[in-house]
């Protein structure tokens, strides 16, 4: 995390403090934020404002890495004042950045994603929802809801949908805005075409569709499927709790669910034209119809005109001919045919080096223009013409010839290769009567026709789509080697009512020939392009897989305050007489001043000559316990546990002097990488210190365990099948703390084998025998594997184990709460390390039937855990 500079206050309200309230700063990347310097060297300036409120606060600003090639990228800040920050990128890969801002009280932030490809950056987007789209979302959900929805549902005239409505007549590009998420399952979206045989030739379009502060979407949030074909019946599904462990398909044809039950409410009115408002029951015996709702807009490509009358479907033909100075004289000059026009406006540009020749043949326009190309994957705006696609066209754009410097008759080069265009698909722009630089200074006075005495007319490109109208600009002819192109300089529709000089659609006011030839390319996947699916990895909640996000204690413990899910957790962290450290099987340890633990408190008096590491991992617990409880101090306590364990760790990340080395780094492994995620998402400022030296430590730790566990595994491991969940677990938490996703193979090969080595009944054996404790610790450590890998096929599979597993468990409760523990069993036979008798694992129990129920849907696993805390007396009646 970089904290380079204070957050000042740019929009003060200091004088108002004593009766205003403090609001988090705000923060948010307009086009002007991203500038690319080079390949690949990107700085962003991001825009973040504050109230000034605490007067006292303690105010930053900074950078973090969240997703993406650990070493991969460098950061430098550039000014202080503005928070200009560089970024050098080394690796390859797609990289999220979290700019966050703390006023002292309060902390808001945004992310930006760089697609980083062989050839340099390729894509640079903001994770944010302009306000309009926001405004907009919520407006037409309110409609929607208000005047079509009974309490129960939509009404029954609004379910299924007409297939005209999504039938494409014209080739055009589809938006999708999320209008509301209502859902409890983590689903996924996606859309296919109905003319493909079904849903298995579909594209996902947001892998996660969850909203909220701590998610991957906003209510708002935009997405292109690109521009699709004339014909297209376009047709959308989920995948329930897709972003989870769920593969059953909720189609939106009726036909493909089961019992062809109406899974969608779609005959909505049109909000605006070509919108269609589709809403999702993402139950197969829901009502509601409230789970995934999102505008479709279906926007055609643009009216497109040929200048000479001939047989091109669906193109208007536009003749002008003014004599000596029209299209029709220049075409005859250079014997040009009508036949060889080109409609399209897109050019690919060459791979290998190439230099173009643009000679200015004819100048009759009265004002001067700029001209230029921009690449249509710097666009990332939707839904031209609009002013935030004109402003990131022309901020990322190329200048090819300026009016006020060529004049008609001579030449400039242009060479691709020098502006980072190579490969790459482009469009032409003009700037009528103005530059780059002035239109950018202040885009949203710039309009259709210009008003006022310097007529600000906005720039004009070679895709109908983004001119006013939906209009052609620009006439292509291709002949040999070279492309001819003629302007129309000004804008040939306008705003209703907007004063200014109108267009005489005569196309004759400049003429260009280009040699050699540019390349016309096809416009499906070229305009635009479908935009990226950030909600895949997305990591708000570090740590925590998208679906399993309730695995985060404090947050399912703050939305239980005062429930029956509060009493089975909080009982499991605290004991009847207050203490807050507790083994696993519900025994309070003893804690020294300097935070060793239980039988390592002798060994720092002196009195025995070893330790074992793992006592210090009951730290992370009371971590967990303090940040529910907001309890400083004991949160403290807990890091202070921690860190007697670190104190202990020798250069080579080993713990020299603790017994049963390999086992008991594991579980303090898992354990300091929990505990560091933990400390991360609450409050990453607070310990910022204490995160980084975790963090270095647990790598150092994580490395050597790789290497030391290879070595004896007949006796520290295979004879115990819950320790490859715990070794599973520690690895994956280890790989997210520590940003070393290397780590991920060695805790996804323990998982796997965890899997191979289950019985058909579910059973993990301890020493060959069935033992129910330390069998739901395994299945504890693979729930947290669970929420915290990245490998979703591994975590189908774990699902499905899981459930096994657990199922076989409850077989062995009675139905009063009574486990039955077999009397050849680990916990039957075994002393803790302290010399007591084992005891049943009551807190990993109930980890694990709270993760069931909640992650995997399991009926009745928390009435289990109840029943067996209450019989044991561990949960009071």
């Amino acid at each position: 995390m970089n904290w380079p500079y204070p957050l000042p206050c740019l929009l003060s309200l200091s004088l108002f403090a004593a009766a205003s309230e403090n609001t988090p700063p705000t923060i948010s990347f307009p086009p002007s934020s991203f500038d690319l310097r080079e390949a690949f060297v990107l700085r962003i300036t991001p825009s973040c404002n504050d109230d000034g409120l605490p007067t006292d606060g303690n105010k930053r600003a900074g950078w973090e890495l969240v997703s993406g090639p650990a070493n991969g990228v460098t950061i430098e800040v550039r000014n202080q004042n503005n928070y200009k920050t560089e970024f050098t990128f080394s690796e390859v890969g797609q990289y999220t950045l979290r700019f966050i801002a703390f006023d002292g009280e309060h902390e808001s932030s945004r992310d930006c994603f760089v697609d980083v490809t062989a050839s340099g950056i390729t894509n640079v987007r903001g994770f944010e929802v302009v306000s309009s789209s926001y405004k907009n979302a919520r407006t037409t959900w309110t409609t929607i809801r208000d005047n079509y929805y009974t309490t129960s549902g939509p009404h029954a005239a609004h379910l299924g949908f007409a297939e005209e409505d999504f039938h494409l007549d014209r080739e055009s590009e589809v938006i999708v805005t999320l209008l509301y998420d209502g859902a409890s399952y983590r689903n996924s979206l996606a859309w296919f075409d109905a003319n493909d045989p079904g849903p298995e030739q579909g594209t996902v379009i947001w892998h996660d569709v969850a909203t909220g502060p701590d998610q991957p979407l906003d209510q708002g949030s935009r997405t292109s499927l690109g521009l699709l074909p004339a014909g297209t019946d376009l047709r959308f599904y989920l995948i329930q709790d897709g972003a989870g462990v769920g593969e059953q398909v909720i189609s939106q044809v009726a036909g493909q669910n089961p019992q062809s039950r109406e899974q969608v409410a779609a005959r909505f009115p049109q909000t605006a034209p070509g919108s269609l408002v589709v809403a999702f029951e993402d139950k197969l015996d829901g009502n509601s119809y409230d789970d995934v709702v999102f505008q479709v807009e279906l926007i055609p490509t643009g009216d497109e005109a040929a200048q000479f009358d001939h047989p091109v479907e669906q193109l208007v033909g536009l003749f002008s001919d003014r004599g000596s100075r029209g299209v029709a004289h220049l075409l005859d000059g250079e014997s040009i045919s009508a036949s060889e026009e080109i409609i399209g406006g897109v050019f690919q540009m060459p791979h290998e080096n190439t230099t173009y020749t643009f000679r200015f043949l004819d100048d009759r326009s009265p004002m001067k223009f700029t001209l230029g190309f921009c690449a249509l994957d710097s666009l990332t705006e939707l839904g031209a013409p609009n002013l935030l696609f004109r402003e990131q066209a022309i901020l990322h754009a190329v200048t090819i010839m300026d009016d006020r410097d060529s004049n008609p008759g001579q030449s400039v080069t242009f060479r691709p290769q020098n502006h980072d265009l190579l490969g790459k698909r482009v469009v032409l722009f003009l700037i009528p009567n103005n530059t780059p630089a002035k239109f950018l200074s202040n885009p949203w006075r710039y309009t259709a026709m210009g008003n006022g005495e310097n007529t600000k007319r906005q720039p004009l490109f070679s895709i109908p789509e983004a001119n006013p109208g939906g209009l052609d600009q620009f006439f292509f002819f291709e002949r040999d080697e070279e492309t001819f192109f003629t302007i129309e300089d000004k804008a040939r529709a306008a705003t209703d009512g907007e004063l200014g000089e109108a267009s005489d659609s005569s196309f004759d006011d400049i003429q260009i020939r280009v040699t050699p030839a540019l390349i016309p390319t096809e416009r499906h996947q070229a305009f635009f392009g479908k935009t990226i699916d950030y909600s895949i990895g997305y990591e708000a909640n570090d740590g925590l897989a998208s679906s399993i996000a309730y695995y985060d204690e404090r947050r399912i413990m703050k939305a239980a305050n005062g429930s029956r899910r509060w009493d089975l957790l909080f009982s499991t962290l605290t004991q009847p007489d207050g203490a807050y450290l507790v083994s696993e099987f519900g025994e309070s340890l003893p804690i020294s001043s300097t935070g060793a633990v239980s039988v390592n408190i002798d060994y720092e008096a002196g009195s025995r000559s070893d330790f074992f590491i793992e006592q210090q991992r009951y730290g992370a617990d009371v971590i967990e316990t303090g940040i529910i409880l907001n309890d400083e101090p004991l949160i403290a306590e807990g890091i202070k546990m921690i860190n007697w364990g670190f104190q202990q760790q020798g250069s080579d990340g080993s713990f020299p002097g603790t017994g049963d080395a390999v086992h008991s780094s594991s579980l303090f492994l898992e354990a300091a990488a929990r505990a560091g995620l933990a400390l991360k998402n609450y409050k990453s400022r607070t310990y910022r210190q204490t995160i980084t030296d975790w963090r270095r430590k647990t790598h150092l730790l994580a490395q050597w365990f790789i290497g030391a566990d290879e070595q004896g595994r007949d006796v520290n491991l295979e004879p115990f099948g819950h320790r490859y969940f715990l070794r599973g677990a520690a690895l994956a938490e280890a790989a997210r703390f520590t940003r070393d996703r290397s780590l991920e193979a060695d805790a996804d090969a323990y998982i796997t084998a965890a899997i191979t080595l289950q019985e058909e009944d579910g059973s993990t054996l301890e020493r060959g025998t069935f033992d129910a404790s330390y069998h739901m610790v395994g299945m504890a450590f693979g729930s947290r594997y669970f929420a915290t890998s990245r490998n979703q096929q591994l975590r189908d599979d774990l699902s499905l184990s899981l459930w096994k597993g657990i199922s076989r468990f409850l077989q062995d409760v009675s139905g009063d709460g009574e486990v039955t523990i077999a009397a050849d069993s680990r916990t039957a036979t075994e002393k803790s390390r302290s010399g007591a008798n084992k005891r049943f694992d009551f807190k990993h129990t109930t980890k694990a039937l709270v993760f069931a129920e909640e992650g995997l849907h399991m009926p009745n696993a928390e009435d289990a855990a109840e029943l067996i805390l209450s019989f044991y007396g561990v949960m009071d009646e």
